[in-house]
């Protein structure tokens, strides 16, 4: 271990080195190897003209007595030297004698040698170490006194004990001629002060002559040499010195006569002056509500007692002397004249302030330790030692237990008197244990608490307890064995302390249960081994498990579980409202109280199908989705996954949820209400306690506390010997401080109460709002009801939160809203149309031009619009930006047009939903967006749509329709669209997207039973965007790929970004981690959210207020912004797309990604029996491989390949971007262009062989196995290539080592398809490769 440079040079003399610290801890050692020299100039104390001339330095030194106001003197010695470390160089400082016996003054500057060697630069000069703080870098303010150490007092004593050494009285004739001197000066100015004051009284007499005390007073004053008035100040200070000694002789003489007057009288006076003066003190004390005892500064009470004449003969000649013993403080005044002491004291005989501290360290739940510091903050630092207050404590153990016991005893007595006026059976209570230190402690305790309230009792009072303690024994010197110093009552081990407490208790309970004929129910730790115990005890009725102890348990296993961990929330919300609702249902007399089996089946069997989307084994107390279908299942949950995956998470369920033997959960009584009693006890029985003989008394503290009061304790406290009790006072002010108390006590309550009724009524608004408004009603009351409050102009739109300042406009411009809402109601366009007829197409121009406000249309606007109108099935893929969409409620109100959102019901409460109902009755809403779960879940909703159908046409607009193909496994709701057309054969579709390609249309076309030849297809002639720069960045470590992501942030400056992730997970680390690296405006948006946190985050997003998003592919229409310059994708590109001029498109791609999402997408399932889903799987593989091929292309420009992608038959090849980091990789590298088919064909038959050969050993293939056989790293991308053209066979291969091992995912080739070859030799095989040097 290195030592630090000031251990070193202590090390080389430890008796001629001393090292002390500085004001700010730096560190100065002293060298006394040194001889030190006093000089002639050192003989008078003084300054002189400058430091090397001088001796001393007048300096304020803290602890040193100063010789005059608040300096001290400070020896300048030859031979001084000091060693130390300024800045970052280390410095030695020297005092020495120059030829002419002044001082002078060396430094050393060593820089970075802290052996104090090698000299860099060195000064000798009589400037007090100027030169140095000149050549000192670094800023602030050198104290030179404190590098040399002169304002240390130890120091500065060691230098004057060498000039006392020579000069042994210097220092104390310069205080004493200091004092001379400033004698002088006062009498100057005292005089002068006197001058001015006879001016004054002659000026205001306004006397014609200027004669004061027969002296004639003028302006100038008297003429005196100076010889003259020094005779004057003498004679001055001599008659004063003689009025002085003539005034105390006559008090003396005074005194005396006094004491002779009075010694008579004294002894028939004396009692009724200390009854009088008892009296007027009592008087005082009641007035200004004192207390028994007072605090009192030290001097202040010595001070009062010192200046009090002597009582017996009235002399002020004393002498003072005080005894102290620990808080005991006995002042002693002797009387110099008549020879007798006065003894006083800070205590009465019958209060000992030791034994009323340390009783105080009881009843205030405190330590000797926090004692002794609370009173030396206070200034009491003379106070008891351990042995003594220990020993005070003890007189009050027995006092405390007994007093405990039988608080414990009557309030078992009231409990039980109450149980049986009620006319109940039952008593219930809580127990519960606590150790002294931890579960291997020496001692224990436990309770028995009543589990009701009780008016005779503030808190629910402890009607039993029991302390064990386990014996203590020391070891004997120079012998074997040992010697027991603490007898107890327990020697077994401390595992077994709460089976031996249990007993106890129940024994002392037991006679008043048999007494007043009651059964207990008895309450317990989650966590606490009782149910052997209480099973065995015959006045156990019930046993109940706390479900705070049982809740904490639960989850620890959960968390333990590496395959369901990320349920734990999920599930204990489930588990503890089941638990809830049974206990309500208990409570209610008209409903039968569920048994426990019947909870154990809700919690394990009703939560698997809860979170399958199967409510009805759910009771409609806690789960809301019973009584509301359309109610969105929030993630986590297992509707994505088949039966084999549902029956392990029920088998988990019943594994966590195992309930001790007998033990039930649906009860009022919970441990947990034993909180205030807990709280009380830690207060007295912490870690904290350094008596261990204290712990039985402090619990017996706490018990007393809890049932009867502080003040109870107090009294119990007071009532043994040497402590006398309470005055009146006292107990006013003690009610007065405990009253204050309950009022905050029931302040709080109050508040507790308040807020628990806000959050009932808050759940029961939630549930009133979600509850599902019934659309299966009749159309025709509700419609007239709209038309009328319109005619009558009280009408407000649902749509009229959107609106700004809705209720102002509408004050303003009443009758003109309501005639244009009455046009829209009967069906009457806002502007007019000429009388003559016009053909659809103008219509449609009209509307353009003058709702919409457009001069024209976009490529492909007007004939998907006629497709439309003409009432054929259109499909319409234009890409984004392309004005495609009516997505945004807001924009369509603010142009005239109505519209509303019906999506789950907890975004939309039942009377807003009734408001809708009403205006698409009246015919008011033209334009409703629902989600696929909205129609798909609320046979309501359907069969209101299909009875409007009847009366006026509908027709349908999905958005997004891709969703169809991407969602069918994880919302299925978007794939139940397909009942559409069969619902409503006469209404016909629009379907939207921007991406989709030939094999996707026809698979929407066939999920929408849309028939061959009915389905007219509007694509955009290109796809291009050349407004974007697509790259591909490799990721390597998490740090630099991070650093990387903030790089490209900063570039943007004041523009905006959205990071796509592959998970919620993955979003959330993302975050963290950039918001570490920069001040800026970050924003999370993905599926698990909560619903109004996603609102939020969209909001803050569209406002401009977030200037990155980190978001899953559910963040699709918030990109809708036109000043987004980056997207950054942590996964497989899928249909993103961004609308700005140019942005930047980046992708962070390994490989471990592939394992990554395909592991997304088989929900981590890889056995299932559904071929359909295999046929999915099968799909989302293939895709996968195509986004691996894209990534890992090195020539093929970006842009292209995803042109390629979503190209159909009869597109325009598209032309290389010229941007991307492929092209700009290609422009760098001028690869050559070859035909690859020979190759390719030949690895087709490699692959054929070792697949086949492989086969034969039953072994999986791997990419790496044919990769090897051409020794070639290059030719991975030829056979990705192939595996793209479905001419080679993979598969994801997923698995699990362990059941909580994470998933792994492995691509397995098969083998070759049918007719690879022959469908190899018809495609192309061009390919750019880089030239190999030779």
């Amino acid at each position: 271990m290195t030592l630090h440079w000031s251990e070193r040079l202590l090390t080389h003399n430890p008796n001629k080195y001393y090292l002390f610290k500085r004001k700010n801890r730096s560190i100065l050692v002293r060298d006394n190897t040194r001889k030190y020299e006093v000089l002639p100039l050192h003989a008078e104390v003084g300054i002189g003209e400058s430091l090397a001339t001088s001796g001393y330095l007048d300096i304020k030194v803290n602890g040193c007595e100063p010789e005059y106001e608040d300096r001290t003197w400070v020896p300048i010695l030859p031979g001084y030297t000091i060693f130390t470390k300024v800045h970052k160089s280390f410095v030695q400082l020297s005092i020495e004698k120059n030829i002419d016996n002044t001082l002078i003054f060396y430094w050393a500057d060593y820089g970075g040698d802290e052996t104090f060697t090698n000299v860099q630069y060195s000064s000798r000069k009589p400037d007090f170490f100027a030169s140095l703080i000149a050549r000192l870098p670094g800023e602030g303010r050198i104290s030179m006194l404190d590098l040399l150490g002169f304002h240390d007092k130890n120091n500065v004593e060691f230098l004057r004990s060498i000039i006392n050494a020579k000069l042994p009285t210097i220092f104390k004739d310069a205080k004493k001629n200091y004092a001379i001197i400033n004698k002088g000066i006062t009498l100057k100015r005292s005089c002068k002060r006197k001058g001015i004051a006879i001016l004054d009284d002659i000026a205001s007499s306004n006397s014609a002559n200027n004669i004061m005390s027969g002296m004639t007073v003028s302006q100038e004053g008297l003429s005196m040499d100076g010889l003259s008035v020094q005779a004057l100040a003498v004679q001055f200070f001599e008659i004063k010195n003689e009025l002085y000694r003539v005034k105390k002789q006559l008090k003396i003489e005074i005194d005396k006569n006094l004491q002779n007057n009075h010694r008579e009288e004294e002894g028939s006076s004396t009692i009724n002056e200390n009854q009088n003066l008892d009296q007027k003190i009592e008087e005082v004390i009641s007035k200004a509500k004192l207390g028994s005892t007072i605090l009192i500064d030290t001097r202040q009470y010595l001070k009062t007692l010192f200046t009090q004449p002597c009582p017996r003969c009235y002399s002020s000649n004393k002498k003072l002397e005080v005894i102290s013993v620990g808080f005991s403080v006995k002042p002693r005044i002797f009387c110099n004249d008549c020879k007798k002491t006065t003894e006083y004291k800070n205590e009465t005989y019958q209060n000992n302030f030791g034994i009323l501290v340390s009783g105080a360290g009881l009843a205030g739940g405190a330590n000797r330790q926090q004692m002794e510091t609370i009173f030396s903050t206070i200034g009491i630092t003379s106070q008891i030692v351990k042995k003594t207050y220990h020993q005070y404590q003890k007189k009050f153990f027995d006092t405390l237990h007994h007093a405990a016991v039988t608080s414990a005893e009557e309030a078992l007595e009231i409990a039980c008197s109450h149980i049986v006026n009620m006319g109940e059976k039952i008593l219930p209570v809580s127990f519960d244990v606590s150790w002294s230190h931890v579960r291997n402690a020496n001692q224990a305790s436990g309770e028995l608490i009543l589990q009701k309230e009780l008016s005779e009792f503030t808190y629910r009072p402890v009607i039993a307890f029991y302390v064990v303690e386990k014996s203590r024994s020391k070891k004997i010197k120079d012998q074997e064995g040992s010697q027991i110093i603490h007898q107890g009552n327990f020697d077994k081990s401390s595992r077994q302390m709460e089976h031996a407490i249990l007993i106890e208790v129940l024994e002392k309970i037991q006679p008043s249960l048999d007494k007043y004929d009651l059964m207990l129910d008895i309450g317990v730790d989650g966590d606490l081994n009782s149910n052997k115990t209480l099973s065995s005890i015959r006045s156990v009725n019930k046993i109940y498990g706390d479900l705070k102890h049982i809740g904490k348990n639960i989850r620890k296993k959960i968390a333990k579980n590496a395959v369901w961990k990320d349920y734990e929330n999920v599930i204990m919300k489930y588990y503890t409202r089941v638990v809830y609702a049974a206990t309500a249902r208990k409570e209610d007399s008209d409903i039968e109280t569920p048994e426990d089996q019947e909870v154990s089946d809700l919690q394990i069997n009703g939560l698997v199908a809860h979170l399958s989307g199967d409510h009805s084994l759910c009771w409609e107390d806690f789960c809301w989705h019973k009584s509301n279908v359309d109610l969105e299942l929030p993630e986590p949950n297992l509707l994505k996954y088949d039966n084999h995956r549902r029956a392990s998470f029920r088998s988990m369920l019943i594994e966590v949820f195992r309930l001790p033997t007998q033990q039930s959960l649906i009860t009022t009584i919970r441990t947990s209400h034993n909180e205030a009693f807990n709280r009380i006890k830690l207060c007295y029985t912490n870690k904290l306690i350094d008596y261990y003989k204290s712990y039985q008394a402090r619990h017996a503290c706490a018990i007393l506390h809890n049932n009867y009061g502080i003040e109870f304790l107090i009294e119990i406290m007071r009532s043994i010997e040497e402590v006398s009790d309470l005055s009146v006072e006292d107990y006013i002010n003690l009610k007065k401080m405990l009253d204050i108390r309950q009022q905050q006590r029931q302040k709080n309550q109050k508040e507790i109460t308040q807020r628990n009724e806000e959050r009932g009524k808050k759940i029961d608004e939630q549930k009133k709002q979600t509850e599902m408004f019934d659309f299966d009603q009749d159309l025709v009351p509700y419609g007239k009801n709209v038309k009328h409050e319109i005619e009558t102009h009280e009408f407000i739109p649902s749509f009229s939160h959107l609106i700004r300042d809705f209720m102002s406009r509408l004050n303003a411009m009443l009758v003109f809203l309501f005639q244009s809402i009455l046009q829209l109601v009967y069906y009457t366009l806002p502007f007019e149309i000429p009388n003559t007829e016009i053909s659809i197409e103008k219509k449609v121009d009209m509307v353009v031009n003058q709702v919409f406000e457009f001069s024209g249309y976009r490529e492909k606007q007007y004939e998907s619009i006629m497709s439309f109108i003409n009432k054929k099935n259109t499909l319409v893929i234009l890409p984004t930006g392309s004005g495609k969409t009516l997505c945004w409620i807001r924009e369509l109100i603010n142009i005239g047009i109505p519209c509303a959102g019906l999506y789950t019901s907890t975004n939309h409460p039942s009377n807003y939903q009734e408001k809708v109902f009403g205006e698409i009755a009246a015919g008011f809403l033209r334009v409703l967006f629902v989600t696929p779960e909205k129609f798909h879940k609320n046979p309501a909703f359907r069969s209101m749509l299909m009875r409007i159908s009847q009366i006026r046409s509908i027709r349908f607009v999905i958005d997004e329709v891709h969703c169809i193909v991407e969602q069918e496994y994880f919302r299925k709701a978007w794939k139940n669209l397909g009942t559409l057309k069969q619902l409503f054969p006469l209404s016909h579709l629009m379907m939207l997207t921007a991406t989709c390609s030939t094999n996707e249309a026809r698979k929407i076309q066939s999920i929408m039973n849309i028939e061959v030849g009915d389905l007219n297809i509007i694509r955009s002639s290109s796809f291009v965007r050349s407004e974007i720069t697509f790259e591909v960045q490799t990721k390597s470590s998490k740090e630099k790929t991070i650093n990387e992501i903030c790089e490209q942030i900063q570039k943007i400056e004041n523009e905006y970004c959205i990071i796509y992730c592959a998970s919620p997970a993955s979003c959330e680390e993302i975050l963290e981690l950039i918001r570490t690296k920069l001040d800026i405006s970050l924003d999370i948006y993905h599926g698990k959210l909560e619903s109004i946190t996603r609102h939020q985050s969209i909001t803050r997003w569209k406002a401009g207020l977030t200037q990155v998003m980190v978001a899953t592919n559910a963040f699709g229409l918030g990109i809708n912004m036109s000043n987004v310059r980056l997207e950054i994708l942590f996964k497989k590109l899928e249909g993103q797309d961004v609308i700005e001029i140019q942005a930047k498109h980046t992708i962070y791609y390994s490989r471990q990604d592939i394992k990554t999402v395909y592991g997304i997408v088989a929900g981590e399932e890889s056995s299932t029996n559904d071929l359909e889903y295999q046929e999915y799987l099968e799909e989302r593989q293939k895709k996968i491989l195509e986004v691996m091929f894209f990534c890992e292309s090195q020539y093929e420009c970006r842009q292209k390949l995803l042109m390629q992608y979503y190209s159909w038959a009869g597109d325009e090849e598209a032309l290389p971007c010229e941007k991307c980091d492929n092209c700009l990789r290609r422009q760098s590298h001028c690869p050559i262009i070859q035909d690859a088919r020979q190759d390719a064909l030949y690895m087709l038959r490699v692959i054929d062989a070792v697949t086949n050969y492989m086969k034969n050993n039953n072994e999986n293939t791997t990419r790496d196995d044919i990769v090897q056989v051409f020794c070639r790293q290059e030719v991975a991308y030829l056979l990705e290539n192939l595996v793209i053209r479905d001419l080679v066979e993979v598969k994801f291969k997923l698995s699990k080592p362990t059941p909580t091992s994470q998933i792994t995912c492995n691509l397995i080739y098969i083998g070759v398809t049918e007719n690879a070859v022959e469908r190899a030799n018809i495609g192309s095989w061009i390919y750019s490769v880089r030239s190999r040097q030779k």
